[in-house]
C-alpha cells in the first residue's frame, strides 16, 4: 500500500481522530485515511511528541482505541462573542489559500462559529464585515492552484525535490525544473514560492500563479539550517533579489507626501529625517531597486531619488522615456484602436 504525502495524512488523520469521538483502532484510522497501519503508528508517536494531546485506551472487546483527549484544555476551547466576530473578520485573510485544506479547516471552523449565533446575530455580526474590506486590487486568485499549493506545502513540510512546470515571463514556453521548496510569501496579494534551484546553484522565487503543474518527487533534500526567509528578504523592497551587498537608497519626499510615507514602515531598513521645510528623506539598505523604482514613481513629482546616483540617472532615463510616449501619443478611436493621422492637405 503506497502511504498518501505526510502533511495530507496527519492532516486527515486529525479529522478521523475528531470524528471518532469514543475513539477508533489502527485499523480503523488505517482504512479511513487509505494508508497502511504502520503509517498510522509514525503518525500517533509524531503527534505524542509535538504534544497533541492523544489518548489510548482499551475497548469492550480489548482493543486499543486511540482518540483526541476529553480532558485537554483544547477540546474544551470556547469563544466569546468578540473572539468569534474577530476570528470571523481573520478569516476572510486567508482567502488567498482557497481551496487547499486549511482554508477547508478554516471554513469548518467558521462554519461551527456560525451555527451556534442566531439569524439576526449573523445579520449583525455580517455589519463588521462591512467595516473592514480587504480590497480586491491586484489580489490573486489561487482556487483554481489548490492542488499545486498542496504540493507545495508538502515538499516544503517534507524537505521533498519537487518539479515544476513553470511559465517565466521572459519565456515564451514553459518549462520544468527540480526545486527544494523552502517557503511561500504573501506579497501584494501573490504569493511566491522560495526555493533553491540545483541548476542556477541559488535561491529563486517563483510566482505561484505562473506554476502549471507541481509534483512532489521521492527524493528528499538537506534544507540549508541557516537559512532564515526574513535574512533572506533583507535585501529586497518586497520579493526581488539583488546580487552583492546592500547599498544605501535615500529619497526626498515633499511636504505634500512625506506624513504618508511616515505613517507606514516600508521596509526593516528603514531611517526617517525630518526636513525643516516640512519634506522627508528615507533611507533604505537594498540590494535590488527594481520595486523601489516603481514605488517612487507612483509619487510622481512629489518623490526624488538623491543616492545613488545612478539610481537617479535610471529613473531620469525612464521619466524621460515616458515623457516621449506621452508627447507621441496617437488618439484612439472609441473601439480602442489608433486613429490615423490625416496628412495636411
Amino acid at each position: 500500500m503506497k502511504d498518501t504525502p505526510t502533511l495530507v495524512r496527519q492532516w486527515q488523520l486529525l479529522h478521523a481522530l475528531q470524528a471518532r469521538q469514543q475513539g477508533a483502532t489502527l485499523e480503523e484510522l488505517a482504512t479511513e485515511s487509505r494508508v497502511s497501519q504502520r503509517s498510522i503508528q509514525r503518525d500517533l508517536r509524531f503527534f505524542s511528541e509535538v504534544g497533541i494531546p492523544l489518548q489510548c485506551r482499551r475497548g469492550p472487546s480489548g482493543r486499543k482505541l486511540w482518540q483526541i483527549s476529553p480532558t485537554h484544555p483544547l477540546t474544551r476551547l470556547s469563544f466569546n462573542l468578540t473572539e468569534a466576530a474577530s476570528l470571523c473578520l481573520g478569516f476572510r485573510l486567508l482567502e488567498p489559500l482557497a481551496g487547499t485544506y486549511l482554508w477547508d479547516g478554516a471554513q469548518s471552523a467558521l462554519k461551527k462559529i456560525r451555527s451556534c449565533l442566531s439569524t439576526e446575530a449573523l445579520r449583525y455580526f455580517s455589519t463588521f464585515g462591512e467595516a473592514f474590506f480587504p480590497t480586491q486590487f491586484g489580489t490573486g486568485d489561487y482556487s483554481q492552484h489548490a492542488q499545486i499549493l498542496d504540493a507545495l506545502m508538502i515538499g516544503i513540510e517534507e524537505r521533498r525535490y519537487t518539479s515544476l512546470t513553470y511559465q517565466s515571463q521572459q519565456t515564451t514556453e514553459p518549462y520544468t525544473r527540480d526545486v527544494y521548496p523552502y517557503a511561500l510569501a504573501y506579497h501584494k496579494g501573490t504569493l511566491y514560492l522560495i526555493a533553491w534551484a540545483p541548476e542556477r546553484n541559488g535561491f529563486r522565487n517563483y510566482k505561484v500563479d505562473r506554476i502549471t503543474d507541481a509534483l512532489v518527487l521521492d527524493l528528499r533534500f538537506t534544507r540549508d539550517p541557516s537559512f532564515n526567509i526574513e535574512a533572506y528578504l533583507q535585501g529586497s523592497f518586497g520579493i526581488y533579489q539583488g546580487t552583492g551587498e546592500p547599498q544605501c537608497v535615500r529619497v526626498r519626499f515633499t511636504a505634500s507626501v512625506a506624513r504618508y510615507v511616515a505613517e507606514k514602515d516600508w521596509h526593516n531598513t528603514q531611517t526617517l529625517h525630518r526636513q525643516r521645510d516640512g519634506s522627508l528623506i528615507a533611507e533604505f539598505h537594498l540590494a535590488n531597486f527594481q520595486e523601489l523604482t516603481g514605488w517612487v514613481l507612483s509619487f510622481g513629482r512629489e518623490a526624488e531619488i538623491v543616492e545613488p546616483l545612478s539610481l537617479r540617472a535610471e529613473i531620469a532615463a525612464t521619466i524621460r522615456a515616458m515623457g516621449e510616449i506621452y508627447d507621441n501619443a496617437v488618439p484612439l478611436s472609441r473601439n480602442g484602436e489608433a486613429k490615423r493621422k490625416r496628412s495636411p492637405k
